[in-house]
């Protein structure tokens, strides 16, 4: 088939790649070499209008204002209409209300990725799940990024026709790695990603504290201020490079994923870790993340919100070594027979022809 352009909708795409959606369109572009992608997404003051990230142009809106969760602005429409004209495939990534308002304004065949579910917005989030189930059955196709999600979804769970399940994949290799400047210990759990409402960091502050261990923690976000003011036996690195993520992964004991809320859908860093040999702590959400992790195979899973219980997973594998190195051969192994990039690429290149056809 002739090469295809992807227009992608989705709230955010910074110049700096750390989030799941990000990642995972920045890995599509990589991996699928005759298909263009262009992202329209919001921007906010002191951010570039245009950039080119890896092999993404990136367009942004600066939003006038907001009415609850939904930006307002009239250029992003103008704007729309502009880049759909030379796309193929318009590539919706939700929750989104505003890219899932602005699909219908075009007759190109629309695709939704359903990342997760809107949480904590209560009555005004039950409206939206209606009309997004109406908007959905709609679409073209419909990718859930799990079939746990997709079977546990209140929203994908009542769609009358089947999704597409296509898991996101890394590439086989990393960057080569280089240490992050920072004075930290030699051996430590690493908590790596942005610092969210939902990602569990307080949780995970108490269960350091109670052990002693060494915990890093690399990334930044707008919960920054729960760990930029502690001490030993936590370090915080503030955002890292991919380079340094690397190393970070090769030196960890264990990565740790302990998120509270379903919002934390996939975990793309548990691939990470994965692909670098390294079990896992993740927490029982019923989402990917404990489908990822298989609990004494690839990793421990312990309840969400559960210090206690997160305390005793970190020092299990503190004090046992073996346990270390047979779970992180086996998340290697996983990794390499289900989740390199080239199989998303496949799936996603398969869904994009039969849309566009």
């Amino acid at each position: 088939m002739q090469r295809l352009a992807i227009l992608h909708l989705t709230r955010e795409f910074p110049d700096a790649v750390t989030g799941g959606i990000e990642q995972s369109i920045a890995i599509a572009a990589q991996s699928q070499p005759n298909t263009s992608h262009t992202v329209l997404c919001l921007g906010s003051r002191g951010q570039a209008m245009r950039s080119h990230v890896e092999r993404v142009r990136v367009w942004r809106v600066e939003p006038m204002g907001s009415a609850k969760f939904f930006p307002l602005s009239i250029r992003w429409f103008a704007l729309f209409r502009r880049l759909v004209q030379s796309a193929d495939v318009v590539h919706v990534h939700a929750p989104f209300p505003l890219g899932e308002l602005t699909s219908r304004m075009t007759s190109t065949p629309v695709v939704c990725t359903y990342h997760a579910d809107l949480d904590g917005y209560y009555g005004i989030g039950r409206l939206y799940w209606m009309l997004q189930r109406r908007w959905l059955q709609g679409v073209g196709a419909v990718i859930a990024t799990s079939e746990h999600y997709d079977a546990s979804s209140p929203v994908l769970s009542r769609l009358p026709s089947a999704r597409d399940i296509i898991p996101f994949g890394l590439p086989p290799t990393d960057h080569s790695p280089v240490r992050p400047p920072d004075e930290m210990p030699e051996v430590f759990f690493l908590f790596l990603g942005s610092l969210r409402w939902y990602k569990g960091l307080d949780t995970l502050i108490t269960a350091a504290k109670q052990t002693g261990l060494p915990l890093v923690v690399a990334g930044d976000g707008d919960f920054r201020h729960l760990v930029e003011t502690e001490d030993h036996p936590i370090y915080w690195l503030g955002q890292v490079s991919d380079a340094q993520r690397a190393w970070l992964l090769m030196k960890a004991r264990a990565l740790i994923l302990p998120s509270t809320s379903r919002a934390e859908a996939f975990g793309l860093v548990l691939l990470e870790s994965m692909r670098a040999g390294k079990p896992a702590i993740c927490t029982r959400l019923g989402t990917a993340t404990d489908w990822l992790v298989q609990d004494e195979q690839t990793g421990l899973v312990v309840d969400p919100g559960d210090a206690e219980g997160l305390a005793q997973a970190m020092q299990r594998l503190w004090s046992d070594e073996g346990l270390v190195s047979e779970l992180g051969d086996q998340a290697a192994q996983r990794f390499q027979s289900q989740f390199e990039s080239r199989r998303y690429a496949e799936a996603l290149t398969a869904v994009y022809e039969r849309v566009a056809r």
